[in-house]
């Protein structure tokens, strides 16, 4: 063999060799994509463990998906993590499953025996704009746009954005952040300690949460807050319903139009008030704890705020 064959032959085996090896971490990348036809209010189910979910909505009568399996560096059985599609005019569901042959007879769980060997998955869907979408996760980045229909999100570790959502929405997370945007509909959030953001939230909004922190700005329906040790900020853009906050040691300021009136009643054991109100002439005769109940700027929607300790502050802009 002449040293110029003898390069090319290492040149030659050199390129197939990356070849292959290129097409093996494509592979590993496996994506599953395809549409589904789906009535326009039917119902959209997305089961994750890591990665993400993104969800957007269009004015057709199907589902359009791509899901994205990324394998991790050195992870056990990358192969074994799967992504499964069940589907027909009234349901749509995809999924994440294991499918190692060692935990394919173990039903615990949505994804079976050892989850800590299932690799992170993207799943994109684009979905009919009135139809309700379920999604339950553990750690994913979640993000869902556009829907009218009934919107609910369970997931632990993950973080939530949810925006101009018009569907009543519930969102559970133990302590991944949570940020909703442009909502008309009815919300409800349930977290332990993840933060919670809110802006231009027109529906009538229920958080209960043990110790996270709490921004809103822009409310226009009713509130009712239940927590811990939690800490609040929320800005009005017109108070026009309820706003009802309970908590054992919270620290809590609320911004409402100077104009605005509302009835004022408080639950305090060893809690101060402060703000930029006339909150004298409704403050409880003879007692020594700082409560107040009455009409403030002729009345309107009731403010009711219980704590064992803590603030509270009622600021004017």
């Amino acid at each position: 063999m002449s040293k110029r064959t003898g390069i090319r032959s290492i040149v030659t085996l050199a390129v197939l060799l990356l070849g292959v090896t290129s097409g093996d971490a494509h592979a590993q990348g496996r994506t599953t994509s395809g549409t589904a036809a789906l009535d326009a209010q039917g119902t959209v189910v997305v089961k994750n463990h890591e990665g993400r979910i993104t969800v957007e909505t269009w004015d057709r009568d199907e589902v359009r998906y791509e899901a994205v399996v990324r394998p991790e560096d050195g992870a056990d059985h990358p192969e074994a993590t799967r992504v499964r599609v069940e589907e027909d005019r009234r349901r749509f569901e995809i999924r994440t499953a294991y499918d190692d042959s060692r935990v394919e007879d173990d039903d615990s769980g949505w994804f079976g025996g050892d989850s800590q060997n299932i690799m992170p998955v993207e799943y994109r869907l684009t979905v009919p704009r009135g139809a309700a979408v379920e999604i339950g996760d553990h750690e994913s980045t979640i993000e869902a746009r556009g829907v009218e229909g009934e919107l609910t999100v369970g997931t632990h570790d993950g973080s939530v954005t949810v925006a101009d959502q018009a569907g009543s929405t519930t969102l559970r997370s133990h302590d991944g952040p949570i940020t909703v945007e442009n909502q008309s509909g009815g919300l409800t959030i349930d977290t332990h300690d993840g933060s919670v953001r809110l802006r231009s939230v027109a529906g009538r909004t229920e958080i209960n949460a043990h110790d996270g922190r709490i921004e809103a700005e822009g409310l226009r329906g009713a509130l009712t807050v239940s927590t811990h040790e939690g800490e609040g900020r929320f800005a009005f853009a017109d108070l026009v319903d309820d706003v009802e906050v309970d908590t054992h040691d919270g620290d809590f300021a609320f911004t409402l139009p100077a104009e605005a009136g509302f009835n004022l009643r408080t639950d305090f054991d060893d809690a101060d008030l402060r703000g930029d109100f006339d909150l004298a002439s409704v403050r409880v005769r003879d007692d020594d704890e700082g409560n107040y109940a009455g009409a403030v700027n002729g009345g309107g929607p009731r403010l009711s705020l219980t704590a064992h300790d803590g603030t509270f502050e009622v600021r004017a802009p």
